[in-house]
This record gives C-alpha cells, sequence and structure tokens, in this order.
C-alpha cells in the first residue's frame, strides 16, 4: 500500500507540494495502518494468520476504495500529468466514486435510512462560507458557538433525544485553527452516539490547502464514515479530456470556462455550467491590468488626467449594458469579444509559461501559498492566463487611443457621427490587432506614451505614417527647390496612403470639414507630444483653424510640408507661458477676428484681424476702429497666426503682465528668445517686432546700471504709460532725460561713463527701431544730432545702417 501510494508523487514536484496529505487529507501512517487492520477485520482475516497472500488484492482494493473516498481533487490532478495507465485507471475510479456522491446526496441518504454511521466530511468549503440548500430538518452550529466542553455535551445529548425536529446536526470545525479541540470532540460525539436512532452528528473539518503540510492528522477516526468534498455547494467536477489536457488555449475555450458577455453581464442563469468562481474577478482582473501601466512622454498639465486615468478607464471598461448604451457598441461586450479571440489566434509567444496548467497549480509558489482550496488555485491559475491576454489588449487599446475614441463616441450627441465613428472604431481594432506586439504579455510594467482627449482610434499609427510622408517631401524638397505649392499638393494626394485607415475614410477626412478638424485635432495632440511642446491641443487647434478662409489643402500642407516652421511658432507660445496663461492668449485669439457682415469692429488693446464680404482682410492696430487703405493686409503665411504672433508681443509687453512679473530675468529670457525666434520665421512678417526689441535695450539698460532695481523701475516706467511707441525722436530724448534723473536718484553704482554709455545706446536703439516704422523721418533724427548737448552724433554711423 505504502509502494501504491508512493508512485503518485512525481518526482520533479517541489518538496513541500504537494504532499500525501494534500492527495488524501486524512494521511498519517498509523491511519494507513489502522486502515490495513480495518480490512483484515473486514475480510474476517486473522492478523498473525500467515496464510494471507491470497487476500492481499482484496484488502489493497479495499484500503484504494477508503482513500479515494478522502481524495482531494489534486489527486486526480497530481495523476493527469503522469501518463501512465495505472494512473488512467484511478482517475476513472476517482470520478466514477465522485459522480455517485456529493454532499447533498449524502444528506438525502442519511435522511432515507433509519440508522446512522458517524461521518466525518473533510471540505475545501471554507467555515465562513454558507452552506447552500440544507434540508429545514438540517441544522448546522460551528464548534466556536461552544464556550465549553459541557455545552457541546448537552447539545449533542439533546439532539439524540428527539426533543426536536431536527434528524441531523452537523458541526463545523475550523481544522487548523481548533485542532486542539477535535480528540474532545471525537470522544463527545462517540459517547453520546446511539446506534438505533434515526438522528445523526456529523463533523465538518474545514480544511485550507495552503496549510495541510503544517498539520499532523494525530486524531483517528476509525471506525467513522470519512469522506473529503471539495466544495460542499456540489460545485461539477472538471471534466476528464480537461484535465487530461494540458493546454491553458484548450481550457480557457471550454464553454465552462470560457468568458462570455452573459457571464460578465451578471446573466449567471443563462451560462452553461456552474463553475464561475473566476467571473465575478473581472473587475479585479481589469483594475491589475490597468496599474500595470506607466505613462510616459505626457504633457505637464495633463497631470491631473493621469493620476485619474485609470478609474475612468475601469469605470467604462466594468460598465454592463443599459438603456444609454451604444448599439453596435458597448467596450465591456468588445473586451471579452476580442479577449478571446485573441487567446484562440496567438498562442503564448513564451515557451517557459503558460504550458501546462495543472503543472502550475501543483508548482506555482505564489498560488500554492495564497489558495485555500483546489478550486481557489484552478481560478487563481485561470486568472493569471487571463491577466497576462487582457493586460496584452488593454495596452493595445490605451496605446492606440481606443479608449479615448470610445470615450468621444458615447458623449457625441449626433447619431449618425456615432454610427460613422463606431465603424470606424471596430474596423481599425480588426486592422491594428493584426499586428499586436505579443511581448506585452510577459511584461509587468507597461511603458504607454500618452496623449490625453483623442478623438479617433489609431492616432499613434497614423501619425507614424505622417512621419514617414514628412521624411519624403523633405527628401523631394532637398532635390527639387522650385516646386509650387500646386505641385505638393498633387503630390500629397498621391503619396498620402494611411496604414490603418482605409482609402474611404481617407476621402472622408479630406473633403469633409467636420471630419477633417477631428482627424487635425488628433494629429496635432500626437505632434505636441512628439515634439514635447508644452501647449494644450485645444490652444493649437483654435490657433491653427480659427481662419475660415482655410482649406483642407492648406491644413495638410502646414502639417506635412511646414511642420518645422509650425514648431518655431509653437515653441514661441510656450515660451510665453512663463509670464501669461494660455487661456489667456487663447481668448485673445478668439476676440481677434472679425467677419463683416454681420459683425462691428470694437474698439480693442490688441490687432483686430478683419475680413470684409470674405474677400479682403484688414489688420487694425490696437485701439483702431476704422477700415483704412493702409490697413490692408499682406501676407504670405496665414493672417491668423501672423496677427496672433503680434498679439502674444502686445501681451507680454501689457503693464498688467509686467506688473505681475516676479524676476527681471524671467522678462529678459522670454522677451528675447521670442524676438529671435519671430525675427528666424520666413512665412511672418510680425510688425511689431520693433516694439518688442525697444523694451528689451530698456531692460538690458536697467539690469546694467541698476541690477537690483531693475524689476522696480520698470514697473513704474510701465505705470506712466510707456509703451515703447514714440511720436517723435524729441520724445525719446525725453524718456532717456528722465530715466537718466531716475538713475542718478537711484544712487546707481556706476561711474558716469558707464552710464552716459548705457544710456546713449539705449537712445540709438530707441531711434533705429523708431526709424523703421517712420522711414520718412529722417530730418528730425538729423536735428536731434545737431543739438550741442547730446554725443549722437558720435554714433550716426550706426543710425543709419
Amino acid at each position: 500500500l505504502y509502494t501504491w501510494i508512493d508512485n503518485f508523487l512525481p518526482k520533479n514536484l517541489g518538496n513541500h507540494f504537494p504532499l500525501l496529505q494534500h492527495l488524501f487529507v486524512d494521511y498519517s501512517q498509523d491511519q494507513l495502518c489502522n486502515l490495513v487492520i480495518d480490512a483484515f477485520e473486514q475480510f474476517n482475516i486473522s492478523i498473525d494468520d500467515e496464510e494471507k497472500s491470497e487476500n492481499i488484492p482484496d484488502i489493497i482494493n479495499y484500503c484504494q476504495e477508503k482513500l479515494l473516498h478522502t481524495g482531494s481533487f489534486d489527486l486526480p490532478l497530481t495523476l493527469s500529468i503522469q501518463s501512465n495507465s495505472e494512473c488512467q485507471n484511478l482517475i476513472e475510479k476517482y470520478y466514477d466514486l465522485r459522480q455517485s456522491f456529493t454532499f447533498s446526496k449524502l444528506i438525502k441518504q442519511c435522511l432515507e435510512n433509519s440508522t446512522t454511521s458517524l461521518q466525518v466530511i473533510y471540505t475545501y468549503t471554507q467555515i465562513y462560507h454558507t452552506i447552500d440548500h440544507l434540508p429545514s430538518n438540517v441544522e448546522e452550529v460551528k464548534l466556536s458557538a461552544f464556550r465549553t466542553e459541557l455545552e457541546l455535551v448537552r447539545k449533542v445529548k439533546c439532539h439524540y433525544q428527539a426533543l426536536t425536529n431536527i434528524r441531523l446536526l452537523l458541526i463545523r470545525v475550523d481544522y487548523h485553527g481548533e485542532h486542539q479541540h477535535i480528540l474532545s470532540l471525537k470522544h463527545v460525539i462517540q459517547n453520546e452516539y446511539i446506534s438505533s436512532s434515526n438522528r445523526s452528528v456529523w463533523i465538518i473539518f474545514h480544511l485550507q490547502r495552503n496549510l495541510l503540510n503544517q498539520i499532523n492528522n494525530d486524531v483517528l477516526f476509525s471506525g467513522w464514515l470519512i469522506d473529503m468534498i471539495d466544495d460542499l455547494n456540489d460545485r461539477e467536477l472538471i471534466p476528464k479530456q480537461i484535465l487530461n489536457n494540458p493546454s491553458y488555449q484548450n481550457l480557457v475555450l471550454q464553454p465552462e470556462f470560457c468568458l462570455s458577455e452573459c457571464i460578465f453581464d451578471g446573466d449567471i442563469h443563462r451560462c452553461q455550467s456552474n463553475f464561475h468562481l473566476f467571473d465575478s474577478m473581472f473587475d479585479e482582473l481589469v483594475d491589475r491590468c490597468l496599474s500595470k501601466f506607466r505613462y510616459i512622454n505626457f504633457q505637464t498639465k495633463d497631470k491631473e488626467h493621469i493620476s485619474e486615468r485609470r478609474h475612468v478607464l475601469l469605470q467604462h471598461i466594468i460598465e454592463h449594458r443599459n438603456n444609454s448604451t451604444l448599439k453596435n457598441l458597448h467596450l465591456r461586450s468588445i473586451i471579452i469579444e476580442y479577449l478571446m479571440i485573441l487567446i484562440k489566434q496567438f498562442p503564448p509567444p513564451d515557451k517557459t509559461r503558460f504550458v501546462d496548467w495543472r503543472l502550475d497549480i501543483l508548482t506555482n509558489g505564489v498560488t500554492i501559498a495564497g489558495s485555500r482550496s483546489f478550486y481557489h488555485a484552478f481560478q487563481v491559475t485561470i486568472s493569471m492566463f487571463y491577466e497576462a491576454y487582457l493586460s496584452l489588449l488593454l495596452t493595445h487599446l490605451e496605446k492606440y487611443q481606443f479608449f479615448d475614441a470610445y470615450i468621444f463616441i458615447v458623449n457625441n450627441q449626433d447619431d449618425n457621427m456615432q454610427n460613422d465613428l463606431s465603424k470606424l472604431w471596430i474596423d481599425s481594432l480588426k486592422a491594428s490587432l493584426e499586428t499586436i506586439d505579443l511581448t506585452i504579455i510577459n511584461l509587468d510594467v507597461i511603458d504607454i506614451s500618452y496623449a490625453f482627449g483623442l478623438q479617433l482610434p489609431c492616432a499613434a499609427i497614423e501619425f507614424e505614417n505622417i512621419r514617414t510622408i514628412r521624411k519624403k517631401f523633405q527628401e523631394l524638397q532637398e532635390n527639387n527647390n522650385e516646386s509650387s505649392s500646386d505641385e505638393y499638393d498633387s503630390r500629397l494626394e498621391q503619396m498620402h496612403t494611411s496604414n490603418i485607415y482605409n482609402d474611404k475614410f481617407l476621402q472622408l477626412i479630406f473633403n469633409d470639414q467636420k471630419w477633417c478638424q477631428l482627424y487635425f485635432h488628433d494629429q496635432i495632440s500626437m505632434h505636441l507630444a512628439y515634439a514635447k511642446i508644452q501647449l494644450s491641443t485645444n490652444f493649437v487647434f483654435d490657433l491653427l483653424t480659427s481662419n475660415p478662409t482655410r482649406t483642407i489643402k492648406q491644413y495638410k500642407r502646414l502639417f506635412l510640408i511646414e511642420h518645422i516652421e509650425l514648431n518655431e511658432i509653437l515653441r514661441l507660445f510656450e515660451i510665453s507661458l512663463q509670464l501669461v496663461s494660455e487661456e489667456n492668449i487663447r481668448n485673445i485669439i478668439r476676440e481677434q477676428w472679425i467677419e463683416i457682415p454681420p459683425s462691428i469692429i470694437k474698439s480693442s488693446e490688441f490687432y483686430t484681424l478683419v475680413l470684409v464680404n470674405s474677400e479682403q482682410f484688414y489688420q487694425l492696430p490696437p485701439k483702431t476702429t476704422t477700415l483704412e487703405e493702409q490697413s490692408i493686409f499682406e501676407y504670405q503665411g496665414d493672417p491668423m497666426i501672423e496677427t496672433s504672433l503680434m498679439n502674444l508681443i502686445e501681451l507680454i509687453l501689457s503693464s498688467s503682465v509686467i506688473q505681475h512679473a516676479k524676476n527681471i530675468q524671467q522678462i529678459t529670457t522670454t522677451y528675447s528668445l521670442i524676438a529671435k525666434g519671430i525675427r528666424d520665421l520666413n512665412s511672418y512678417n510680425v510688425n511689431n517686432l520693433e516694439k518688442l526689441r525697444s523694451f528689451i535695450s530698456l531692460i538690458r539698460c536697467l539690469t546694467t546700471l541698476l541690477s537690483h532695481k531693475a524689476l522696480d523701475i520698470l514697473k513704474d516706467v510701465c505705470m506712466g504709460s510707456f509703451d515703447a511707441k514714440f511720436d517723435s525722436c524729441s520724445g525719446i530724448h525725453c524718456f532717456i532725460t528722465q530715466l537718466q534723473q531716475r538713475i542718478k536718484a537711484e544712487k546707481s553704482t556706476a561711474d558716469e561713463n558707464t552710464i552716459h554709455r548705457a544710456l546713449v545706446k539705449l537712445e540709438l536703439d530707441f531711434l533705429k527701431d523708431w526709424l523703421a516704422d517712420n522711414g520718412d523721418s529722417y530730418g528730425e533724427i538729423l536735428t536731434l544730432m545737431n543739438d550741442e548737448n547730446n554725443d549722437l552724433w558720435f554714433y550716426s554711423a550706426k543710425i543709419f545702417t
């Protein structure tokens, strides 16, 4: 018998799991000896009889039958990984035995019989679990409910005295926590037992699979009926054909274990089997997968969205169908459907993981240590497999913007647009899954580049396609510098194909303004993330699309051909955020556009771009409300962008912005970078650049002569309505004279020579900038230079060159 049992444990498993206690839950050497002695008594064979060899097969069969009654499901599981015929025969016996009795059948047989026996039930059902569907004449009580042994004796005695209609008393015992009381419990029941009574008392020992190796089965129940029932609530056994197949794919694609929409949507009555422990873990499984995401390359302003992202995605994924669910697009159902498709089509890429689910249950240390029962271990093992593939799918959906696109569709109120977007969503998912990155299955931390608020799926794939087109055009420009814009447009049409969007959708994008804006919005977001420009997508979208006269071809050209200059423009607005808020700039961009008719011109502190009769642009300086011929706007690039740049200068030079500044160096750096950036633009002529340069010259002068008070003096000067615009040369000279007096009053540490040179240089810079706007006023400068009270004539060459 020892030899027979020893063959059950494969030699390639762990030293501490499984042990014989895991296969036969009441196993001990003393118990085995008692079992053999019982067999001798059963067959009326004397232990001292020397002529018993012919009875040994019967004795072995009897012992095997009894041992099978105490076998947990770890027994057939361990046998299944051994391919010899004896193991397969024993599996057959185990299944035949288990088909004949369950806990409910045992209770029914007990209640139908007029005589009873002493019974012990071992189970992995935990003591805190409810036993379902107990008959009314069956009572259950926990051993912990008795404060003393006397109370227990009274309870058992009363039960046998037939004082109630209770036929069967179940005493539930925590086998590990109450092990020290088992011997006394056994004696109490044996002492009170009445064999002629139709009433019974059963002991139910609640085991924990992960603690069995820590307990000695030192209390023997010889003469008792002993059974091991893994689940008291009659869970169905795993079918034999599934048990004998090591494949995870085969396992999870079986109807009993395949995830389906009805299961996850809570319709348990439609399920084909009551084995669905892992179904309730879906929400937790999704949460675990989302926790693997580590977002990178996101914009600073999106940090708050990052912190909420996991919760937002979880709520959308686990949401059940309801009246507001889209007809063709329910995220939960789609994830379940495509999860099973992935599992079916793509076997695990790593040949060392997910090879044999049976072996993993028996050897995975985490599973063994955390599982109280076989079914718990089975659930954990399947969950780990599902988690790997679910992580793969959720990562794909997040990396390629399917979640954002879904949220946008759900919030869209246009039914036709919803239907079209839903079809695009599904088509894009099918196309993108063909090249899914299977290596993600083995990652515990998954890096994802994040761009907030996208509206179409697969924007990242499309942006890679756009980058390829940009490179082709760059090569084209290097080889042919004389191509016209019409030639570029023609080549764009030929070249712009997509790896993810079909031709029909591309035609829709580039012929329908509404679809083009969705596409353009997403590609702006991807462009900002790629270029690491800290501006919001909505801000840049407003900047580039606020001009209604721009065509889709011009948008394409801007994004595919003129993207380098576009980056330079966006950097200027990004730099300005050191002094002003993005929302401030955005409001000015919205208000600077006027179309006549129907609007009327109102006075503004900023430049105004006016479109008259959808034909002619006028650019009005600040505080101007009348259209004049000199206001006709001549432009090379986008007039809206050019006006926005001019208004950006007006904003950062405004007194309100300077009054809120905390650092003169911050002002100097911001002004200088913007001035240099604007000067380097090829397509935009920003006419108030000289005004910015005049401010830069003033600040440099102040920091040279009064570094510790430069910011305060600058604020005072601006409070006095200084705006670097002078009506005449004499006005410039008057300002320099007043500034000289202020510097003396502040007791500059610089010597007279340094002060004089700095002020002369500042006056020269003012005069050069003034002359740029007043080219017909050279006479005034000559008159000023002729004044004997200044030394400007020394620098006449600098002024006029």
